[in-house]
């Protein structure tokens, strides 16, 4: 054979060789026999499994980040926003023994499930009118946002209270009798 045949026999099973996958190789022991040398015996690995088992990590930290991170990211920024104790104050004339220098200070908050609206006349502690609102249930039944408006609702020429409470859609109204703060007109 001439050289040149030689390099294109080479040739050939250096491609040949090169085109074939590589094997992966786990190894075992004969078994019996007095020689303990490990036997290769090449094996080919299926990824199926692991890419299933993937999926399924995945979808439990999506899962997982759905209904654990993205309601505590939630109460973590809602905390930055109005503070832990959720306590919102508003001052306003409403007739109940206060003045434009000394306006009435009106707190509500969410305490464990029970809102209150809490009345300071004039900003006097020692006056103050404590008024349950509503009762909540369920879920995050402590932690809501509770605000006041003050708007005259009935055009009687008294500014009520409307009781906005953060997830609900009813409004509970405290109406302005003169001197305290009714449910009804």
């Amino acid at each position: 054979m001439s050289r040149k045949a030689d390099h294109m026999k080479l040739f050939r099973q250096q491609v040949q060789y090169e085109a074939l996958p590589t094997p992966t190789y786990r190894s075992t022991t004969v078994q019996g026999s007095p020689n303990t040398d490990q036997v290769f015996i090449a094996t080919k690995r299926d990824h199926k499994p692991f890419i299933v088992v993937g999926m399924l990590i995945f979808a439990v930290l999506l899962i997982f980040l759905q209904f654990v991170v993205t309601p505590w990211w939630q109460s973590v920024t809602d905390q930055w926003q109005y503070g832990n104790s959720k306590i919102s104050t508003i001052e306003v004339v409403v007739g109940h023994q206060d003045s434009e220098a000394h306006p009435t200070a009106i707190l509500s908050f969410d305490l464990h499930g029970r809102v209150e609206v809490i009345e300071l006349p004039g900003g006097n502690a020692a006056k103050a009118e404590s008024y349950p609102v509503a009762y909540i249930y369920g879920e995050k039944r402590d932690h809501r946002v509770i605000t006041v408006e003050p708007v005259d609702v009935n055009h009687d020429g008294k500014l009520d209270l409307l009781v906005h409470i953060e997830g609900m859609t009813a409004t509970p109204i405290l109406y302005n009798t003169g001197s305290a703060f009714r449910w009804t007109q």
